[in-house]
């Protein structure tokens, strides 16, 4: 059996997104008159746009002009409504007036839902009181394609459009790109992308590097006042989203138990959004005992009867604190409980009895940040 050539672009999208793209830009492009896009975009409006002004050029004439009265309320020179007291009450003086009206015939108002099918609704906001509702309007492009646009093309067998070649356009990924220097840079369509990642890339770059110079505990808490212990947490978007929420809310460094989660993972990179590159972090193969020879005290988030409320005075008085944070399932081992200086909860309503890790890290991290230093 013989396949037929696709006779359209797919431009990397599937079939409703990319009829939602070409809509919105041939939508653009009615209104405004010209739109500024790729070259293969550019060729798949082109024959939308043609296929519209061919019907409205076709239909212009086909309607007849019929009188039609009409009850439209009284205004004064300010555009204000009139209105006068009856009975006790005001009422809006309305007055009738007679207008012509343009009454499509069968074969233009066919015409005009098949244009409705491709053009999205506009609305026009003018910049004056533009927040205000009352001041949009709507735009009807097909009364535009109509009235303006064909009456234009009247004589003209098609090419309505034109493409014009503006030049170069620069990609998401050009400021990157400068920045590299020296680095090659190789193009590739979506698809052989897709085949080297297993998934579709939302922004389709990628880029390979050297993973740094792991670095040790004691070069990464030298200057910190707060750190976080990632201790077996093993899902990459939860040491992502510990991560992000470290680097916001003030932590100054991570530090990960060797059967936790690599922090360069692809989604642990993807959900932090690049922090795991902003906050130093290493690999601790000792116990959190260790850390007590950097200065630190140390507090193991977990629920035990032994346990102090993470609102405790005494926690953010700590000028120098660990923050231990558990794995996903059985959370801390209780040798880690053990060893801790503190045992921290958070306390809970409604019958919850737990938050996730990475939540549980969110709230942590800002309750337990470190307390100003003022100079003298």
């Amino acid at each position: 059996m013989r396949r037929t050539a696709t006779k359209y672009r797919k431009l990397g999208r599937t079939s409703s997104q990319r009829k939602a793209l070409l809509r919105s830009q041939v939508t653009a492009l009615i209104e405004n008159g010209k739109i500024v896009t790729t070259e293969a975009r550019a060729k798949e409006v082109r024959k939308q746009a043609e296929k519209l002004i061919t019907l409205a050029v076709k239909e212009k004439d086909n309607y007849e002009t019929v009188t039609v009265s009409a009850k439209v309320a009284k205004k004064d020179a300010d555009g204000k409504r009139v209105k006068e007291v009856v009975d006790g009450k005001k009422v809006t003086v309305y007055e009738t007036v007679e207008k012509e009206i343009k009454k499509d015939l069968p074969s233009r108002l066919h015409a005009r839902k098949q244009m409705d099918k491709v053009l999205y609704t506009v609305t026009e906001v003018p910049t004056a009181a533009a927040g205000k509702k009352k001041n949009t309007k709507a735009v009807d492009l097909t009364n535009k394609l109509f009235d303006e646009i064909a009456p234009k093309y009247a004589g003209r067998q098609g090419g309505y459009t034109r493409i014009v070649k503006i030049g170069l356009r620069k990609g998401d990924a050009a400021k990157v790109i400068e920045r590299c220097g020296d680095v090659p840079v190789y193009t590739g369509d979506r698809e052989l992308l897709a085949t080297l990642t297993v998934y579709v890339l939302t922004r389709g770059v990628l880029c390979a590097m050297y993973r740094p110079v792991f670095r040790s505990v004691e070069e990464v808490c030298r200057n910190a006042r707060r750190i976080v212990v990632i201790d077996g947490v093993v899902d990459s978007t939860n040491v992502g989203a510990i991560f992000r929420s470290a680097a916001a809310l003030g932590i100054d460094a991570v530090l990960l138990t060797r059967n936790s989660c690599d922090p360069l993972n692809r989604r642990a990179v993807r959900v932090s959004m690049g922090s795991v590159f902003l906050i130093p972090w290493a690999w601790m193969d000792g116990t959190i005992r260790d850390l007590r020879w950097l200065g630190f005290r140390t507090a193991a988030m977990a629920l035990t009867e032994n346990s102090i409320s993470i609102d405790h005075p005494s926690l953010a008085a700590e000028p120098r604190l660990a923050i231990v944070m558990g794995t996903e399932g059985e959370g801390l081992s209780q040798e880690t409980i053990v060893e801790a200086d503190y045992v921290v909860r958070i306390p809970m309503a409604h019958g919850v009895d737990s938050l996730n890790v990475a939540a549980a890290a969110a709230v942590a991290f800002w309750q337990l940040r470190a307390p100003e230093t003022t100079e003298n």
